[in-house]
Protein backbone atom coordinates (compact mmCIF):
# COMPACT_ATOMS: atom_id res chain seq x y z
CA UNK A 1 0.00 0.00 0.00
CA UNK A 2 0.97 3.72 -0.91
CA UNK A 3 1.08 5.94 2.32
CA UNK A 4 1.17 9.41 1.88
CA UNK A 5 1.98 11.34 6.02
CA UNK A 6 1.28 15.00 5.74
CA UNK A 7 3.02 16.74 8.38
CA UNK A 8 3.52 21.02 9.55
CA UNK A 9 7.73 20.02 9.98
CA UNK A 10 10.57 18.10 8.51
CA UNK A 11 10.56 15.17 11.19
CA UNK A 12 14.44 15.46 10.77
CA UNK A 13 16.51 15.34 13.25
CA UNK A 14 14.21 13.20 15.66
CA UNK A 15 14.76 15.71 18.52
CA UNK A 16 10.60 16.46 19.49
CA UNK A 17 7.72 14.67 20.76
CA UNK A 18 5.76 15.53 17.08
CA UNK A 19 9.27 14.43 15.16
CA UNK A 20 9.58 11.17 17.38
CA UNK A 21 6.10 10.33 16.45
CA UNK A 22 6.24 11.02 12.95
CA UNK A 23 9.22 8.88 12.42
CA UNK A 24 8.15 5.77 14.08
CA UNK A 25 4.87 5.68 12.62
CA UNK A 26 6.16 5.85 9.36
CA UNK A 27 9.31 3.54 10.28
CA UNK A 28 6.11 0.98 11.33
CA UNK A 29 4.49 1.41 8.12
CA UNK A 30 7.62 0.83 5.82
CA UNK A 31 8.59 -2.44 8.04
CA UNK A 32 5.34 -3.97 7.66
CA UNK A 33 6.19 -3.33 3.89
CA UNK A 34 4.28 -0.24 2.62
CA UNK A 35 5.62 2.52 0.50
CA UNK A 36 5.30 5.30 3.12
CA UNK A 37 6.01 8.75 1.48
CA UNK A 38 6.23 12.23 3.89
CA UNK A 39 4.78 15.60 2.70
CA UNK A 40 6.33 18.25 5.34
CA UNK A 41 6.40 22.28 4.76
CA UNK A 42 10.27 22.88 5.20
CA UNK A 43 9.74 26.39 6.94
CA UNK A 44 12.26 28.72 7.94
CA UNK A 45 12.37 28.41 11.31
CA UNK A 46 12.84 24.55 11.11
CA UNK A 47 14.50 24.49 7.56
CA UNK A 48 16.75 21.32 6.66
CA UNK A 49 17.87 20.19 3.45
CA UNK A 50 17.81 16.36 1.78
CA UNK A 51 21.67 16.64 1.77
CA UNK A 52 21.20 16.65 5.91
CA UNK A 53 19.26 13.31 6.44
CA UNK A 54 21.66 10.12 6.34
CA UNK A 55 21.11 7.44 3.87
CA UNK A 56 19.76 5.32 6.08
CA UNK A 57 16.19 7.05 6.63
CA UNK A 58 16.44 8.00 2.89
CA UNK A 59 16.55 4.35 2.11
CA UNK A 60 13.25 3.66 3.67
CA UNK A 61 11.83 6.85 2.97
CA UNK A 62 10.43 9.15 0.42
CA UNK A 63 10.70 12.76 1.49
CA UNK A 64 9.18 15.93 0.05
CA UNK A 65 9.82 19.12 1.24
Amino acid sequence: MKILQVTNKVPYPVIDGGAIACMNLARGFSLLGHKVTILAMNTVKHHITLSEIPDSVKNWLNLNL
